[in-house]
């Protein structure tokens, strides 16, 4: 028993070394090989996003928006685009997709109207509070225009520049 307690204890004590002896010392890179390296990290994030099956994802002002897929719905007479999401934050306090997101959507260089005449079981998922980490699924819907391609912005919604939307120009589903 003895044995074991000293053994613990010799690893508690050494470990402050052998993290410091790290080859991740992060202090003895210039500004510019930091940035290298964020660069590389997010390219890599964006890599295994990719491959979990999203068409677009980013994070913006701590706000995660994951694009699962698009659907049309006919309603009314009009061609709708449903997007189907997934939204997550980093921030301390909850969040509603409705408060905390932006997203838009643009074709043939005109934004689309949201559109609230849609039917998807995560459509009303957009007015829920979630806590820090969490993952819920929301849908959102456009009036399209035409049947040319469109671009899709995502954005927090009180971003007053502090960060880049998300863009992506995708073709309509079949």
């Amino acid at each position: 028993m003895r044995k074991t307690i000293c053994a613990l204890l010799a690893g508690l004590l050494l470990f402050p070394a052998a993290v410091s002896a790290s080859p991740w010392d992060l202090a003895s890179l210039s500004d510019r090989q930091l940035a290298d390296l964020a660069r590389a990290v997010a390219a890599e994030r964006q890599e295994r996003f990719k491959r979990g099956g999203y068409l677009a994802f980013g994070e913006v002002c701590g706000i995660f928006l994951g694009l699962k897929h698009m659907e049309i719905q006919r309603r009314n007479g009009r061609d709708l685009l449903v997007l189907v999401m997934d939204f997550s934050h980093s921030r301390e306090d909850t969040q509603s997709y409705l408060w905390a997101a932006d997203t838009k959507v643009l074709q043939d260089g005109e934004e689309c109207r949201a559109s609230f005449d849609f039917l998807h079981c995560s459509q009303d998922n957009r007015l829920l509070d979630i806590g820090k980490g969490e993952t819920i699924e929301v849908a959102e819907a456009f009036e399209l225009l035409s049947a040319s391609p469109v671009e899709i912005r995502m954005d927090a919604a009180w971003n007053w520049g502090e960060a880049e939307p998300v863009w992506v120009t995708l073709d309509l589903p079949g």
